[in-house]
């Protein structure tokens, strides 16, 4: 009653309650099971709480005070179901059910006799699930206990077979050294085959290395050219002749220096280096493709795999950057699989 002990004097408050409620003692009983439920609440001890709620139920009963024990027994049923507390709620609708028949509201205490049985039902469910669960637990132990003792044969089996595989092993040592030697001489030819294909393709690497640097110097030397061959196109074209001869022979080189024939021998060239590196570029790109990709096209996507810029593409391919920019918006309308924005990013995966 010091307050230093609280759960323990709840239990003994429970114990109290039912001590007199057993001797018939109902206003003492009562009053353990008040001071009890004032407790719990302190202390939120929602399964406690239940308990007092249902035996106050009884014990008022018994006290002939209806209204507060049909109260307590409503509560505690409530919050037995709340909870599960199937044996609670069993015992409380019975007190109710008996409150109500004392009161003569016999359609409640009917009402509260069926879900008395419907939890009596499930009671039993559970004690015959209690059950299942002892004698399958009995089960697995006697099948355990079984298994132990099989173990155990085993066991004996394995040493004695231990001591024949002791034997079998010392006989097998010198063949053992044998294959040792041999898995040795093995070993060593495997590392010898693993240098040289490492050397080789380190030698294969630099080969690519190289390759690539020339095509990287190609492509700069076919920009270079553009430039020049552009610039001297303008001056060409800015130069008026005064002879009808010279107007011809400016016409003539200018003809010269934009002929497709020498472009596509510049072409040609790239193109040599370019499959040295990569290979069938163009064939996967084909086979990415959903329409036909032009020379023009194919060209244009072979610099974007070299990861030039668009500057560099544009003076290469001798063209602006506005143009450029449609042509590549058109190629990249040809590849379903492309994101909007990403055709760069798509070739260079190719």
């Amino acid at each position: 009653q010091k307050g230093q002990l609280s759960s323990l004097e709840i239990d003994l408050r429970n114990t109290l309650g039912n001590v007199h409620w057993k001797v018939k003692n109902y206003p003492l009983a009562e009053q353990q099971f008040l001071l009890g439920l004032d407790l719990a609440e302190v202390q939120k001890n929602n399964r406690l709480r239940t308990e007092f709620h249902s035996y106050l139920a009884g014990v008022q009963y018994n006290l002939g005070k209806l209204r507060e024990a049909r109260k307590n027994g409503l509560a505690g049923a409530a919050l037995a179901e709340e909870q599960g507390l199937l044996k609670l709620a069993y015992r409380t609708h019975g007190h109710l059910a008996l409150i109500e028949k004392q009161a003569g509201n016999f359609e409640a205490a009917y009402d509260n006799m069926v879900m008395r049985s419907g939890f009596q039902d499930s009671l039993h469910r559970t004690e015959l699930a209690e059950n299942l669960a002892e004698f399958t637990a009995r089960f697995e132990k006697e099948k355990q206990d079984f298994l132990i003792k099989e173990q155990q044969t085993q066991l004996t089996l394995l040493e004695n077979q231990t001591k024949i595989d002791r034997l079998q092993k010392s006989i097998l040592w010198v063949g053992l050294l044998g294959l040792i030697l041999v898995f040795g001489a093995v070993a060593y030819s495997l590392r010898q085959r693993v240098a040289r294909q490492r050397l080789e393709k380190e030698t294969l690497a630099g080969k690519v290395k190289g390759q690539q640097r020339e095509l990287s110097a190609h492509a700069l030397q076919m920009a270079q050219k553009s430039r020049l061959l552009d610039q001297l196109s303008e001056e060409l074209r800015n130069i008026k002749g005064e002879r009808p001869d010279d107007r011809k022979k400016l016409d003539s080189v200018l003809r010269e220096l934009s002929s497709e024939e020498r472009i596509d021998n510049d072409w040609h060239n790239f193109r040599t280096y370019f499959q040295g590196v990569h290979g069938d570029f163009e064939d996967r790109l084909k086979v990415a493709a959903d329409q036909t990709l032009s020379p023009r096209e194919l060209r244009m996507a072979a610099l974007i795999k070299m990861q030039l810029n668009n500057q560099e593409i544009g003076t290469i391919l001798g063209v602006s950057q506005d143009s450029l920019y449609k042509a590549k918006y058109r190629l990249r309308k040809k590849f379903s699989q492309a994101e909007e924005g990403a055709l760069d990013a798509f070739i260079t995966e190719i």
